[in-house]
């Protein structure tokens, strides 16, 4: 019995695990952050993300080049054959004033000295034309492209924000996975070797069944305490496996690719440290109050307002006028040539002014400033939900802390009371049956303490994400 005993404790405490995954000399933190790193190199929401920032910077220089001279060429030929007249009425203006100057001066019988003139017909469409000029424009003055403007910017500091908030994000989504996935692996190596103990106590019972030594009674509680073992193992097994494949989706790498561990377990004191300090920093950016956490997703909805703003303001600005002017210079005429009567400049200053549009202006004015408010009362909401979000990470944290030294005391006085019921087993004075219950209690335990100690994690991924300070760490920085 003795030896049984020996057998069974050493195979709980020392068996190596069955599944190992690649060591790595950083920390689980820096593992996390250099994941999160590689995501947010290959994710393609933030490729997209990113391309909607270039196209929100193509815009604002697009709207910015209103207030640049533009320079460009027009040039044309033209062939007419008929068309509309121009009638001159030369002859019906002339001719009778020539009749009687004819009479005065003129001798009986002989023509006047004053002649008769027809009528001059001259075509509309000159039968062939060239027109070529260099044309320069310059925006003098238009509040409306001064709106435009500033409207171009608020969006692209919208789309910025916007790409801020899902680097972010993917950063939380890649660490909490890691962690999860490590939580799974560490608990597949806890229930291996749970499993190998199981295995060899069902074996021992089965031989004391065998030779009398044991009721029938005790060989289906080890069975069940296999099979429990099994039960736990395959979900173990299931939750590293699908929590693997989704960080090697967010990394955009192969399902079944190998992820690293740290070489070493942290401390849990250092663990809890680290915490305390993470809630002390964002109790002291913060401070009382209703201030809400400087994250993107606000950024965005401040930046939205502002657009709204900017085109309330263009709106308005299509009621004063706009001065351009315009030079032109070239050459023209039937023939192409370059002779002073061929050359021409031609300088313009052109307004425009649309004071009145039949209450079109006033009706997008209302329908912008609704939208304005809308805009407003949204970056309120979000806020308040931002505040709530952080006050619930920074519960949910101090909560995880406050069970750290529970599930400590539970292992430690777990790992007592097996050695206890051991000790009793060896000596004959305790069942096998306690024995496998100890051990379910110690595995338990165990579970629960690297399961606290990852939801430790990941609370302080999720305040550092709703406080707005989530970044990826280099070695150096830390």
């Amino acid at each position: 019995m003795r030896r049984i005993v020996l057998a069974l404790l050493v195979a709980f405490l020392t068996t190596a695990p069955l599944r190992v995954a690649p060591l790595s000399a950083q920390s689980a933190d820096e593992i996390a952050d250099r994941y999160a790193q590689l995501a947010l190199e290959r994710s393609l929401s933030l490729q997209a993300s990113e391309a909607s920032l270039a196209a929100s910077a193509a815009l604002l220089d697009e709207g910015r080049a209103a207030f640049r001279p533009t320079v460009g060429m027009q040039a044309r030929y033209s062939r007419a054959d008929g068309g509309r007249q121009i009638l001159f009425p030369v002859g019906d203006l002339l001719n009778p004033v020539y009749d009687a100057l004819n009479g005065l001066v003129g001798a009986p019988g002989q023509p006047g000295p004053f002649p008769q003139i027809d009528n001059v017909q001259e075509p509309f469409l000159l039968p062939q034309e060239q027109d070529t000029r260099l044309q320069v424009t310059q925006l003098l003055f238009s509040r409306a492209a001064g709106a435009n403007v500033r409207a171009s910017e608020a969006g692209l500091r919208s789309t910025e924000a916007n790409r801020d908030a899902v680097a972010a994000t993917v950063h939380r989504d890649v660490a909490t996975a890691y962690h999860r996935w490590r939580n799974a692996e560490r608990a597949i190596r806890i229930l291996d070797e749970a499993l190998v103990a199981v295995v060899e106590a069902e074996r021992v019972t089965e031989r004391r069944v065998e030779t009398d030594l044991d009721t029938p009674d005790r060989l289906f509680r080890a069975r069940a305490e296999r099979l429990s073992v099994e039960q736990r193992l395959q979900e173990a097994t299931a939750a590293e496996r699908d929590a693997a494949g989704l960080l090697n989706y967010l990394l955009d790498r192969a399902p079944q690719e190998a992820l690293d561990r740290p070489g070493g377990e942290e401390d849990p004191a250092d663990l809890v440290a680290r915490a305390e300090r993470l809630l002390a920093e964002v109790d002291a950016t913060m401070g009382p109050g209703d201030q809400a956490p400087a994250r993107p997703e606000l950024a965005a909805a401040t930046a939205a307002v502002e657009v709204a703003e900017a085109g309330l303001a263009a709106t308005d600005a299509e009621r004063w006028p706009t001065l351009v002017l315009a030079v032109d210079a070239g050459i023209q005429g039937p023939e192409y040539g370059i002779d002073s009567q061929d050359r021409f400049v031609l300088g313009s200053l052109v307004m425009t002014w649309r004071p009145f549009q039949g209450g079109a202006i006033s009706a997008r004015q209302a329908r912008r400033a609704a939208e304005k408010n809308r805009l407003e009362a949204t970056r309120r909401d979000t806020a308040r939900s931002l505040r709530l979000a952080l006050e619930q990470a920074e519960r949910n944290l101090r909560t995880a802390l406050a069970s750290v030294e529970t599930a400590l005391a539970r292992e430690l006085e777990a790992e007592r009371g097996f050695r206890l019921v051991a000790r009793r087993t060896e000596e004959g004075l305790g069942t096998q049956l306690e024995f496998l219950d100890a051990r379910s209690t110690l595995t338990s335990a165990r579970l629960n303490v690297h399961l606290t100690l990852d939801a430790v994690r990941m609370r302080m991924v999720e305040l550092r994400y709703a406080a707005g300070t989530l970044r990826p760490t280099s070695e150096t920085d830390r």
